[in-house]
């Protein structure tokens, strides 16, 4: 027994020894990977590289809202205008659900619907909205009697680039 311990422990020795030599290898690079130092006549313009400043997005956005009949969610802009309204998805679940939209008032008086399913829908950045409301509709239409209000459930995920 205390021959096969002898080689046992020898294997587990190497095995260690080289698993050890692969992550330093691997971990801590060669001697080839360390840079070579920049030269001192080298002058780099400091107009090279102009880092600019992001634009700050603002999400609206309304995840299982449940209606019965007919709802409007206005939606608040929290500053006076917002531009580049991007709408990324527009769901809606109930009897003739298709229906539904999101409404957006331009500036200039001029108004929008974007009907449910929509993914995806960029306006133009020169279009500032003043005002964006979401209308969902879900009810059962009959001809003879009154209409029915039937639940449902909307889903808007909305992006703009607020205005001052």
């Amino acid at each position: 027994m205390l021959q096969y311990c002898k080689v046992f422990l020898m294997g587990v020795l190497c095995t260690l020894f080289l698993g050890f030599a692969i992550f330093k290898i691997f971990h801590f690079g060669t001697a080839s990977d360390i840079s070579t130092p920049m030269p001192k006549g080298l002058v780099i313009a400091p107009d090279t590289v102009v880092i600019d400043r992001l634009p700050s997005y603002i999400t609206l956005s309304g995840i299982n809202v449940d209606f019965k009949g007919r709802g409007k969610f206005p939606q608040i802009i929290s500053t006076r205008l917002a531009k580049n309204v991007l709408i990324t998805s527009f769901r809606a679940t109930g009897e003739n659900a298709q229906k539904s939209s999101i409404k957006i008032i331009w500036e200039d008086g001029t108004s929008e619907a974007v009907p449910a399913g929509i993914s995806n829908r960029q306006f133009p950045p020169e279009k500032l909205a003043k005002e964006i409301i979401v209308f969902g509709y879900s009810v059962h239409e009959r001809k003879v009697f009154h209409d029915t209000a039937e639940p449902g459930m909307l889903n808007w995920e909305i992006l703009y680039e607020p205005v001052e």
